[in-house]
């Protein structure tokens, strides 16, 4: 599987991205096609376009059936709209499919086609092909070889791809019939191709004849097309490990039409070519004038600016000749100081994306801090609004980063691994985190997102209601295991009020962290100042176990305070 790279995938079924790669629109509910044929186990998942690479994430199996393509890898792409029950489709070409494109049309014309095919091995064959109009859309069809009602395996329609029925369609079929010699026909491959209807010479690579539209018999899809479109219905799926390279490859957009994905791949293409110095490669004058290089070496980095010398603006002749040369002189000047003005441009684009990588690189040298140093460094997708086609993808993504941010703030040992945190507090750290420049969520689609963690499979976390009132993002765990240390708190030391009781219960948490501090040899003093329990959990709690019975109170003037009810 040359055509297809693996791809690291987060437990939450995100894609890890390169540290210069970033994300531009993803779209759901798409299936991979290797030529005509599906991909086994790759027709459920989500497609995402980034600058670098299209990443295949599969829904059902995220971490085995996940793929990606380079943009360098790819040729050309095409677009084809929907029509009757076939999904619209981008169509991606591949580049190592041009060098073997004459190859592949020459090893086409030995292979063995349908049952209705004639025979190539005589020295005078008949060439003979079948024009008939399908009942279903009114295309008309070209096929090879003679179709009767006694004929046992049918065409299908080019257009729509319904297979013909000769009973409906007997009355529009006509034979078209060219006796040729194969070293007749061999001759006419090397100088051209001749249609069999009106005798135009066309171009040996041609499928159709350029002046009545006919098909050509020795076209390389004329041979195959009727075989591999009826193979296609009797097995249209295949493994994605084949080792033959394919001519194409497709994307099925089952939900959308994929046109916003397809005008995005166009640009990305467009942009990397740039990057990579594609175009006006060599570039030696403009509009006749000689262009220098100048090699500027700073900060060890090698960088070419391409500089063009301004004509001179004085008047040479006199009259009208003059004028002329004079105008002349300035539109070739403007032309120039435009194109100067464009490459300063790009330039000072490329010195904002610098600055942009280097911020990226000192915010993720900050946040290593709380990340163990065996952690790889991920580059996080940014959950933008705009690169999704509907609410109910952007809400599966959010849902997805929240669960990453959630795991990744509270892993570090036993206390943070019982997250019990009411949802408005999770709201603001998450918004303050991870939605600045991004635009902030409301609390509304947090919430949806949260709800959502069970659909996605993300079964660690989530969303309970304490006392019917107050609603919070927890583990499975985390209820008991706070309870559980607040009454041997209680059944120590008796009679705490709620202050004193979040005081001992943040002091056992931090001696707790600085106990695995020790021992892995990292230094994280700042995080063992924050508390980990906050007073509103802490009091919901103790208001739960005593409606359970379990704790009693002694109220007073000077407070409240709590015992554990030994009755």
């Amino acid at each position: 599987m040359t055509y297809f790279q693996s791809v690291q995938i987060k437990n939450s079924g995100r894609p890890i991205l390169s540290n210069d790669e970033h994300d531009i629109i993803i779209n759901d509910s798409v299936g991979l096609y290797k030529d005509n044929q599906r991909i086994k186990d790759k027709q459920n998942g989500r497609i995402f376009l980034t600058n670098k690479r299209l990443i295949y994430v599969d829904n059902l199996l995220p971490l085995n059936s996940s793929v990606s393509l380079n943009l360098n890898d790819i040729d050309s792409i095409d677009y084809q709209s929907r029509f009757l029950k076939r999904s619209s489709r981008l169509i991606i070409f591949l580049i190592s499919n041009k060098n073997n494109q004459v190859h592949n049309q020459s090893n086409l014309l030995n292979c063995s086609s349908s049952s209705f095919l004639p025979s190539f091995s005589s020295p005078n064959s008949i060439f003979s092909t079948t024009e008939w109009i399908c009942p279903i859309c009114s295309a008309t069809n070209v096929s090879d070889g003679k179709i009767t009602l006694a004929s046992t395996n049918f065409p299908v329609c080019n257009n729509c791809g319904v297979q013909m029925d000769y009973n409906m369609t007997k009355d529009s079929v006509k034979y078209h019939i060219d006796n040729t010699t194969l070293t007749t026909d061999t001759n006419k491959h090397k100088n051209g191709l001749s249609c069999p209807k009106c005798t135009f010479l066309n171009h040996s690579s041609m499928k159709y004849c350029e002046m009545c539209d006919t098909k050509l018999p020795q076209s390389k899809n004329i041979i195959s097309s009727s075989s591999s479109s009826n193979n296609n219905h009797n097995n249209n799926s295949i493994d994605v490990q084949s080792s033959d390279m394919p001519k194409y490859i497709q994307i099925s957009f089952r939900k959308t039409d994929g046109s916003l994905f397809f005008e995005a791949t166009k640009k990305a293409l467009n942009d990397l070519k740039l990057d990579n110095g594609t175009f006006n490669q060599n570039l030696a004058s403009v509009n006749g004038i000689p262009v220098t290089q100048k090699n500027n070496i700073s900060n060890s980095t090698f960088t070419t600016f391409t500089t063009t010398p301004m004509l001179s603006s004085n008047i040479e002749f006199m009259g009208i000749n003059g004028l002329e040369r004079y105008k002349e002189t300035q539109l070739l000047n403007n032309d120039i100081l435009f194109n100067n003005a464009l490459q300063d441009l790009n330039n000072l684009m490329s010195l904002a994306n610098s600055i942009e990588n280097l911020y990226r690189a000192q915010d993720k040298n900050l946040s290593n801090n709380h990340i163990s140093n065996k952690n790889i460094i991920e580059t996080n997708l940014i959950i933008d609004r705009e690169k999704f086609l509907n609410q109910d993808s952007f809400l599966n993504e959010l849902s997805r980063e929240i669960y990453d941010f959630a795991m990744l703030e509270f892993k570090d040992n036993e206390i943070n691994n019982n997250v019990l945190i009411p949802l408005i507090d999770f709201y603001a750290m998450y918004n303050k985190a991870m939605r600045i420049g991004t635009g902030l969520i409301s609390p509304q689609e947090l919430k949806e997102a949260c709800q959502r963690f069970s659909k996605l499979g993300l079964n660690d976390l989530k969303l309970i209601t304490l006392n019917k009132r107050i609603l919070c993002l927890a583990t499975n765990n985390s209820f008991d295991f706070i309870k559980k240390q607040i009454l041997e708190l209680l059944s120590k030391n008796p009679g705490l009020d709620i202050l004193k009781l979040t005081q001992l219960l943040n002091d056992m948490a931090d001696q707790h962290k600085s106990k695995l501090d020790n021992t892995s040899g990292s230094n994280n003093n700042k995080n063992n100042q924050n508390s980990v329990w906050t007073v509103s959990i802490i009091e919901e709690i103790l208001q739960s176990c005593i409606n359970n019975g379990i704790l009693v109170i002694d109220e007073d003037l000077s407070g409240v305070y709590y015992y554990t009810n030994r009755f």
